[in-house]
């Protein structure tokens, strides 16, 4: 009995502030509106959601079961498991979200042609990952092909090149 009075004192008011801040999180990342640890907060605070959730449930074990007595609520815990499952899926065929795309295009092209778009020359970039141990035979590889010469994930490659860099909106780079 004390266990549940334990959790009962703590269980509440961690999903109560937990969903208050990943509520609102949520709707300033669905709003793009995500500036600062919007989305790190949003992540971290889910889990302690998770967290209080659970530790919820437990306190309050009778009613939840009843719950799944009543069609409706049936109905509504499955269309959400559904529609929640469908994330797995990819959307629409498009490959992805957009970045990711073009993020993967950088990764196949090659690093003369990926400077162009970091507005720097193929050789302050050879020079950038070289100091940072990757080794570059020319500028013709893409980047694909200098990350699996050096054991490390294109992605990687790909944070080094840009790196510092900062682009603003508009497309121009700060001067």
């Amino acid at each position: 009995m004390s266990r549940v009075l334990h959790l009962k004192s703590w269980a509440g008011p961690l999903t109560i502030g937990s969903f208050g801040v990943v509520a609102v999180t949520g709707v300033l990342m669905l709003f793009h509106m995500n500036a600062g640890l919007v989305k790190l907060a949003h992540e971290w605070i889910g889990l302690l959601l998770v967290v209080g959730g659970i530790a919820h449930v437990a306190v309050n074990w009778k009613p939840f079961v009843g719950y799944f007595r009543k069609p409706s609520a049936v109905a509504i815990v499955s269309v959400l498991v559904v529609l929640g499952a469908t994330s797995f899926f990819p959307s629409g065929g498009h490959g992805g979200p957009p970045m990711m795309q073009a993020s993967a295009a950088l990764e196949l092209a090659p690093l003369d042609v990926v400077a162009q778009v970091a507005n720097a020359s193929p050789e302050s970039l050879i020079e950038k990952l070289e100091a940072r141990g990757i080794r570059v035979r020319d500028g013709r590889q893409t980047l694909r092909e200098i990350a699996a010469e050096n054991g490390v994930h294109g992605m990687e490659i790909l944070g080094h090149v840009f790196e510092g860099r900062e682009f603003l909106a508009g497309g121009r780079l700060p001067e």
